[in-house]
């Protein structure tokens, strides 16, 4: 942890929060009822979004991850895409200090960048994605490696 850096800060919020002895192991927990898992995906029952419950096994670049989401047929349903970043962003815990996810729901999620659909604004060669490990979200060339979950 870097003094001074985004994880430090987070850091010092979940403590004054969750108070000394929790703050280290501050990991995201969704409030009861706020997701209804069945088989291989999850419903968020506040944004009525289905995800799938598990990420891409390997990074592949932005166009990729598009034309990735747009094939899949994940417990028996068509029709994924990529997330916008308010979607994504939307299963973030940001009180969270590690694995910004609730991994109860979302197993398995790589403590990595995940592709959004949404580009940046004026510089099309750049989209936004999150991190989940501390929930930060960040400019990646659509060039690089990223994570995918789809969502519906």
């Amino acid at each position: 942890m870097k003094p001074g850096g985004r994880t430090m800060r987070r850091a010092v919020l979940v403590a004054l929060v969750l108070g000394d002895a929790e703050a280290g192991d501050a990991r995201a927990a969704a409030p009861a009822g706020r997701y209804t898992v069945t088989s291989d995906i999850v419903t968020d029952n506040v944004t009525h979004l289905v995800w799938e419950s598990a990420a891409s096994t390997t990074t592949q670049t932005w166009s990729d991850a598009a034309t990735y989401c747009q094939g899949r047929t994940t417990g028996g349903l068509s029709g994924w895409r990529l997330p916008t970043i308010r979607e994504l962003l939307s299963i973030v815990d940001p009180r969270a200090c590690s694995q910004s996810i609730d991994t109860t729901v979302f197993p398995n999620t790589p403590s990595s960048a995940f592709w959004s659909s949404t580009l940046i604004s004026g510089d099309s060669s750049y989209a936004w994605g999150v991190n989940f490990d501390g929930g930060g979200m960040g400019a990646h060339n659509v060039g690089g490696y990223s994570y995918v979950r789809c969502v519906r």
